[in-house]
């Protein structure tokens, strides 16, 4: 386990896949505290070492593989947001949220971070996209 001084998070490293998403949903169910204060479980896929500039973005901006999407026409389709997202790595999930945006869920931070780099500010039809992290849905 790595923690991260300073910020409420840290990050545990898995051999298997499998063993990942079992603690996962052990967490979900049982819904563990620590000290009194309850404990958010989340899970992103890591092809490697975390990357310095990763951890940083992490850190300073509150980096995560969850991205906020606002600003989109009420008829954008989660396809749509799906091809535009998939070029910067896996989509785990898409939620529409009509009036509000959108929620698009990557399976890594490195993804989601660039995708916001790339996207935020992005122009979509008429539509000038906002693209922030969030919590998990």
């Amino acid at each position: 386990m790595r923690m991260m001084m300073g910020a409420s998070y840290g990050f545990l490293n898995f051999l298997r896949d499998e063993d990942a998403y079992a603690f996962w949903q052990s967490g979900q169910a049982q819904q563990p505290h620590l000290r009194g204060n309850r404990i958010f479980l989340n899970w992103a896929k890591a092809p490697g070492p975390v990357e310095p500039h990763v951890l940083r973005l992490v850190r300073e901006h509150g980096a995560s593989r969850h991205l906020a999407v606002r600003n989109i026409s009420d008829a954008t389709s989660a396809d749509q947001l799906g091809a535009l997202f998939r070029q910067f790595g896996e989509v785990e999930s898409i939620q529409i949220k009509p009036g509000e945006g959108a929620q698009v869920n990557l399976t890594n931070i490195a993804s989601a971070a660039a995708a916001k780099d790339q996207l935020d500010g992005l122009t979509m039809g008429q539509w000038k996209l906002v693209v922030a992290y969030t919590t998990p849905p």
